[in-house]
């Protein structure tokens, strides 16, 4: 059986482990390299305990300041996110298929809109509340 989660997020914090979690991903902060290496070490030390099966080929040993993380990349220099080009124009591309459906006056599946409006909220955290205003 697989622990929970939240157990493990919780007891890490009581650890002083600053992390983030999530299903298929994660991310460590810590003041300094050689101390994010240690904590990163325990939290994979317990995932694996709690029966939590690690990617090894998709997961980052080494500290960084930039690391994508939930489909976006975090910057602890410049202390911002950014959305990977890719991603922006697979967004740009259902939003344009969107709008000209619209104006062509083409029926438009509530799940097109459902997919957009969740490409959006993806990357409302790098692109603030302009997103709101210019959507």
């Amino acid at each position: 059986m697989v622990a929970s989660l939240q157990c493990i997020k919780a007891m890490l914090h009581s650890l002083g482990i600053k992390q983030s979690l999530y299903v298929n991903d994660g991310r460590m902060s810590a003041a300094s390299a050689g101390e994010t290496v240690a904590k990163t070490t325990v939290t994979l030390w317990c995932l694996q305990l709690a029966g939590w099966n690690i990617q090894w080929a998709k997961t980052v040993l080494e500290p960084a300041q930039r690391l994508l993380h939930l489909g976006l990349y975090t910057d602890t220099v410049s202390m911002t996110y950014t959305t990977p080009t890719e991603k922006l124009e697979v967004t740009e591309k259902l939003l344009d298929a969107l709008i000209s459906s619209y104006f062509a006056n083409v029926p438009v599946d509530a799940e097109d809109v459902a997919v957009v409006v969740g490409k959006l909220l993806a990357i409302l955290r790098s692109h603030s509340s302009i997103l709101l205003v210019m959507s």
